[in-house]
């Protein structure tokens, strides 16, 4: 590999274009040169060091400009889709409109007709954790039962997950299986298919 006198990096051009102007300010007369040349030669080395100092204060902003523009992004895109969920209540929404202001994702219709939401339970000591994904409806019906009682009872309307079903148990210090199962809600109406059932065994 052929050897080069110019520093390879832009720091070692700078700090080597920073030496050359000095030396050839010093020793220029002595060699022969002209005033002409050795402005020259430090007007060479001149540019070379704003350059890359310009490149380096650039990138410094550009590099801040980004983080600032990430941070603002993150921030402001949440509170967009806080004011989307909020909109998506209001009793007026449709999901044309919706379509209209960017709010709804695109090839992704809610379709009622074939709804179903996900559930899952997990025990607790004095509760049952129940998670569930609404999947473009506004939220849940949630029920439960004792298993083999055949009758659901309506714990409530839910737009947020988990929900802690803390009730008692229906004998003292007696273990009981429970059954859960939600359906979704749109404006009002219960929509879809009920979520498949599960169910665990809660010691109170």
């Amino acid at each position: 590999m052929k050897k080069d006198f110019v520093p390879s990096t832009d720091e070692g051009k700078v700090a080597w274009a920073t030496k050359l102007k000095e030396k050839v300010q010093l020793y220029g007369a002595d060699l022969g040169l002209t005033p002409a040349e050795i402005t020259a030669v430090v007007a060479d080395c001149d540019a070379i060091i704003n350059a890359v100092n310009l490149a380096n204060s650039t990138k410094g902003i550009y590099d801040n400009a980004v983080q600032s523009k990430n941070l603002t992004v993150k921030s402001k895109v949440a509170n967009t889709r806080n004011f989307a969920k909020d909109l998506k209540r209001k009793p007026d929404y449709t999901d044309a409109i919706g379509k209209e202001m960017g709010l709804v994702m695109e090839g992704a219709g809610f379709d009622a007709s074939q709804y179903k939401p996900k559930l899952a339970a997990k025990n607790y000591p004095g509760h049952v954790k129940l998670s569930f994904t609404k999947k473009g409806a506004e939220g849940v019906n949630l029920f439960a039962r004792i298993k083999g009682s055949g009758e659901w009872v309506k714990l409530g309307y839910f737009l947020y997950s988990p929900v802690d079903d803390s009730r008692p148990l229906a004998v003292a210090n007696k273990p009981e299986s429970r059954e859960y199962m939600c359906i979704g809600v749109k404006k009002d109406h219960e929509v879809g298919y009920e979520s498949d059932i599960v169910s665990v065994t809660f010691g109170g």
